[in-house]
């Protein structure tokens, strides 16, 4: 399974840059090419993406818990999550620093921008999650990955820039890999309901402000 997530980091790398290489496109421009800075878009949006994170870390744990009362974990999977959570430095970095900057280039880079000329905005959306869900190959990845790519994609329709889909894409997999490295996987399950509740407020917080910014500052909406 290890292996299985590096060979996935690598082909979207390949493709990514084969994309690139074709079209003649800067890396910098597939990177970000909204009205606004990188530098404006990350500083006015990283504050209300972040508090969107623990809520979707709880829904995350919860949804894999629900799964696995239907999908009973194979043996492959469960070894999947053992090496995470004796994961070595270099699974640290390939799953909370690469992966995400890797992910988000070719999916929301390449297929979602290529897609987003040939569809309309909401089907382009689908169609990129949908993929984005499917690549994971298992079940219990996929649910939380085809939500979290509604949202990415939202992300860079808005702003043209791929920076804040990969905080957001880097936050959940430093916190999903938090929770497996200190054993407390099912924490979304046994979690009071106070933090439920906190983890809400803060999330509602991120975002009203997170839609907010994206519809009324013109710096930072699409064009």
């Amino acid at each position: 399974m290890e292996r299985r997530a590096v060979v996935r980091v690598i082909a979207c790398g390949l493709i990514f840059t084969t994309f690139a290489h074709i079209r003649q496109i800067p890396q910098r421009e597939i990177l970000h090419h909204g009205p606004a800075s990188a530098m404006t878009t990350l500083g006015v949006l990283t504050l209300p993406i972040l508090l969107l994170l623990p809520l979707l870390l709880l829904l995350d744990g919860l949804t894999a818990s629900l799964l696995e009362l239907v999908f009973p974990m194979s043996s492959s999977a469960a070894k999947f999550g053992e090496e995470l959570s004796q994961g070595n430095l270099g699974m640290w970095v390939l799953v909370c620093l690469v992966a995400p900057m890797v992910e988000e280039m070719f999916f929301r880079g390449v297929l979602l921008r290529g897609l987003l000329n040939r569809y309309a905005r909401a089907d382009a959306t689908v169609y990129s999650a949908f993929l984005f869900g499917l690549i994971h190959l298992n079940v219990y990845q996929f649910v939380i990955a085809f939500l979290l790519g509604l949202l990415l994609a939202a992300l860079y329709c808005r702003t043209r820039s791929l920076w804040p889909g990969i905080l957001l894409h880097a936050g959940i997999n430093t916190g999903v890999m938090v929770t497996m490295a200190g054993g407390i996987k099912e924490m979304a399950a046994e979690a009071p309901l106070m933090v439920w509740v906190a983890a809400s407020l803060l999330a509602a917080v991120g975002a009203h402000f997170l839609r907010k910014l994206l519809r009324e500052v013109p710096a930072i909406a699409a064009t």
